[in-house]
């Protein structure tokens, strides 16, 4: 879970969505054909894919001076795959706590609990104005 944690972080940022949006749209790309579809340096290109194909996001294939780049679909994938698992265990667990809480009463409670605090603070006020007026 902690390179997922790495890897959500890395999707935060929005330079990175743009480089993966501009990756999707074709198969393998050089870096300067992505420097096209975003508005950054060379240098900071650099440093955005380094990041992408250290988190295993990204794949490169270096010919000579150039990198072409591509998105690695098994990795994006398996993401996605434990993105879904915790949506579902977190469902499952929202389920469990609803059940619960109506099963046993503590919705019920809680309110009667909220009532009489207010009938209390009512009643100091009612106190309060009675006093004042005599």
């Amino acid at each position: 879970m902690e390179t997922n944690s790495a890897i959500f972080a890395a999707l935060g940022d929005a330079t990175r969505i743009q480089i993966l949006n501009s990756l999707s749209s074709s198969r393998h790309l050089r870096a300067k054909d992505v420097l096209g579809h975003v508005s950054i340096t060379q240098p900071t290109l650099s440093h955005h894919m380094n990041m992408l194909v250290k988190l295993n996001i990204v794949n490169v294939d270096k010919i000579g001076r150039e990198c072409f780049y591509s998105i690695n679909n098994d990795s994006v994938k398996k993401v996605i795959s434990d993105l879904e698992v915790l949506i579902d265990d977190h469902s499952k667990d929202e389920t469990k706590m609803e059940v619960s809480s109506f099963s046993s009463g503590d919705v019920k409670k809680k309110n009667k609990t909220k009532t009489k605090s207010e009938k209390n603070g009512k009643d100091k006020k009612q106190k309060k104005k009675k006093k004042e007026k005599k």
